[in-house]
Order: C-alpha cells, then structure tokens, then sequence
C-alpha cells in the first residue's frame, strides 16, 4: 500500500540530506549565507530554491556518469553523494524530556506558553534546547517553531500535507496549511457542536477500538485560540496509539497539526501539536509554500471540515498500515 512513512524515509532522507550537503558540505554559499546572517528564522523560500538547483545539478552529472542508461544507477549515485555527506555532518540527537509537558503552575525555570481555558491557566514548556532558528518560515506570511532536530519531509498519506519526525515515522507530526475561508472563529462559533461532531468521527472510525476522546480550547496571551482534539486507539493488533489534531484559523490562513504517537510512553509528545499550533504567527504577507495536487482527503463522508483532512483516518492507516475502508 506504501501508506505508512516509514516507506517513504530514504526520499525523504535524501531531501534532508541534500539540506545537510547545501548548509555546509558541498560548499553552497547562498543557503549557508542566509542561515548565518539571520539566526532567528530558517527561510523556506530560499532553502528550498536551493536545494532544487543543487538537486537537478547532481541528477545530471549522474546522469552523464551512468550515460543515460540505468535510472536505479541514477538513483544509487544521488543516494552514495547525500548520504555520504549526511554521515559526516551527523550529531547526537539529545531531546529535552520535559518539553511540551502541561503544568499548572511555572516552576521558576524555562520557558513557557500560557493557555487558558474555561478550566483556568495552564503552561505548556518550551524546549531548553531550541533556538532562535527553530522555526519554518514563509517571510513576510507566517510561521511556527519546529520539533527540534526532527527531519522535514513530505507526507505520504496524502500529498497536501508535510510532516515532521524524529526517528524513522513515529512519533510524528503532520501539518498543512491552507486559505482561510472558514473565518477566525470557525470553531469557537459552534464549539460544542464541532465537539460532538469530531467525537462522532472518532468514533467512526475506530468503533470498539476508540478508547478515550477529549477535546479543548484554549486562548493564548494574544487573544488568539487553539483547539486541540486528544484520541487514544488501539490498532488492528493491540497496539496502543495516540493521535492530537490542532488547529489554528488566522485571518489569511488555516493550519492543522496532527501528532500520531505509537505507546503510552513519552506523554510529552503527545502535546506537541498543540505545542506547535500555538506557536504559529501569521504576517499577512503571501506564502511562498504551495502544494502539487488535489490531495486525497479521505474520509470526508464522515467530516463535516472539507479543507481540513480528517485526522482519525490518517491516524488509523498510519498505525494499521492500511487504508481505512469504512466509509459508506
């Protein structure tokens, strides 16, 4: 079926490796000179252009090398160039383990965003180990912080969206972003309706497997709200999983966060979809990242948010490895 992630980690690998080469192996200067003249924010626009022209420069010397003949030469050659220099940059990856946890009250040390809600003030921790150039951003329209030393790739259960993870595909964090023609209070309009309605997918979806459903809003310090949506299942042979759908509706455009988080260990994670949804700022400005395609957007006969995708249903074939044939 080719459904999970985990079946796309090579091509994605090569993406952030050709990332790796472009900051400092292959010596491309234009990518490196924007990292280091502003570390505040990592510029989508210009690492991506770059890394398209380091690309297509490197298939055609393969291509000149195999003399047109063997695409797998092709892509073997590709492969041994960015995995090479990828080994050689390659760091110790240390996770902060209390980022993303929810307190009631500040400790004293750290960071932390504050969200309230109709239960009072709680505090989300920020990474101790992130830094001013832990964010994605298109200049002058928007951005968010990033999961710290995650790799950033595509999204093979549908081509609309992106995707974040760690270690091979789970945990993992998926996210799109679309024009906002919902209106900033999409959600808060009907908040008790769109509850009932995102719990009835839920179940759905998942049937006997469903083992708990929760829902919030919160409002940041700005004013602003973030809805998150908490679903625990287990898949077709006993696993526990965990999936967050975030959402963000700013005046220019719309973004969803999912995390889909395999066991019961590392509860931090969980919230990292909220975490990076109410990081999120908007500027007004135009986006640079536009998607190729349609997008399948599966299981909409049974979710009532057409430019939203349904987060149970992705949920559901990234932890079975399947597609989810329920719908009538």
């Amino acid at each position: 079926m080719g459904m999970r992630m985990v079946e796309k980690v090579r091509p994605i690998l090569r993406v952030f490796g050709l990332f790796l080469v472009c900051m400092g192996v292959c010596g491309c200067s234009r990518v490196r000179d924007v990292a280091n003249a502003n570390r505040e924010e990592l510029p989508v626009e210009d690492v991506l252009g770059e890394m398209a022209e380091v690309m297509e420069e490197k298939e055609e010397e393969a291509k000149r090398n195999a003399g047109y003949e063997e695409k797998w030469y092709v892509d073997a050659w590709i492969d041994s160039w960015l995995f090479g220099a990828e080994e050689e940059t390659a760091r110790e990856v240390v996770r902060d383990e209390n980022a993303y946890q929810i307190v009631s009250t500040q400790d004293g040390e750290g960071e932390y965003i504050a969200l309230a809600s109709e239960d009072g003030t709680c505090f989300m921790r920020r990474p101790s180990n992130r830094t001013k150039s832990s964010y994605l951003e298109s200049e002058g329209a928007f951005r968010f912080e990033i999961p710290v030393d995650w790799i950033w790739g595509y999204c093979e259960l549908d081509e609309r969206l992106d995707s974040f993870w760690e270690e091979e595909d789970v945990p993992c964090l998926i996210w799109g972003i679309e024009d906002n023609d919902m209106g900033e209070d999409a959600f808060s309009d009907d908040w008790e309706g769109v509850c009932a309605s995102v719990r009835k997918t839920a179940e759905t979806v998942f049937g006997k497997k469903l083992s708990e459903f929760a829902a919030k809003k919160y409002t940041l310090e700005e004013g602003q709200d973030v809805y998150n949506f908490r679903c625990a299942f287990y898949d077709e042979r006993g696993y526990f999983w965990v999936t967050n759908a975030a959402y963000r509706f700013g005046e220019k455009y719309m973004l969803e966060f999912i995390g889909i988080k395999k066991g019961e260990g590392d509860a931090n994670l969980e919230n990292m979809a909220l975490y990076t949804a109410a990081t999120y700022e908007e500027y007004g400005g135009e986006r640079y990242l536009e998607y190729e395609g349609e997008g399948s957007y599966k299981g909409m006969g049974i979710w009532d948010y057409k430019k939203l995708h349904n987060p149970f249903v992705l949920a559901y074939e990234q932890a079975n490895g399947k597609e989810w044939n329920g719908e009538k």
